[in-house]
């Protein structure tokens, strides 16, 4: 990234906001305000813009995951769904190993803050509301459902004889995008469980976008 911006992460403590905020998104897709910009929104908008359109994201969504909690996400989901804790187990995708995390300095950190204050408010807010949601379920409660659900993911790791591979292997059926994350290999692909746990990301979401695809078609043919 700081070959096509011209900036270096480590440089960002010592630029200007205007330096900064000026920097064009990389690929049109990834810049400023990352998650406003997923949202459809601008990422330039005033406190009111940015204020009326947490309220409109607050109101669409019954519920908005926050990935730093994602087993107290899933547990939440699965009661709003009424689902069991096996249809929310998972291995963890596109998330960088802490061997490869950068460390950034407190002043990077602030003008990263800075540069994405609207992100930074957006966060805030559905981060406390995800700990009232966890509050109104039940501390203790969602501490045992947490604890059940990474006992569960255990069990299935052992069960599909799955073992990490950290970095790049040319000789996997299915390859992370990227070495910085971890991929998986099961010895039972047999078990359609086993492999959908397994499969890389962008592999896996080829395979949901697929199957709904062929739900929508059979759907729209039995009403037609």
């Amino acid at each position: 990234m700081g070959e096509t911006l011209g900036i270096e992460l480590s440089q960002y403590s010592i630029q200007s906001i205007k330096r900064l905020e000026s920097l064009p998104r990389l690929g049109g897709k990834f810049g400023k305000n990352q998650m406003l910009f997923d949202y459809g929104y601008p990422d330039n908008m005033s406190v009111p813009e940015l204020r009326a359109a947490i309220d409109s994201l607050d109101k669409r969504f019954d519920l908005v995951m926050v990935s730093e909690f994602m087993d107290e996400s899933l547990v939440l989901l699965r009661h709003l769904l009424c689902w069991s804790l096996h249809d929310v187990v998972y291995f963890t995708k596109n998330a960088r190993r802490e061997e490869v995390k950068p460390t950034l300095h407190p002043e990077v950190l602030s003008a990263l803050r800075e540069l994405n204050s609207a992100d930074v408010i957006l966060y805030d807010h559905f981060l406390a509301k995800h700990r009232r949601a966890v509050e109104d379920f039940g501390v203790k409660r969602m501490a045992d459902e947490v604890s059940a659900l990474r006992g569960l993911r255990d069990e299935y790791f052992q069960d599909c004889g799955t073992h990490e591979v950290k970095g790049r292997d040319s000789s996997l059926q299915f390859k992370e995008y990227s070495g910085l994350v971890s991929a998986y290999v099961s010895s039972n692909n047999s078990n359609q469980n086993c492999l959908l746990l397994t499969l890389p990301e962008l592999h896996l979401l080829a395979t949901l976008k697929s199957r709904q695809r062929e739900s929508l078609l059979k759907l729209n043919g039995s009403s037609s």
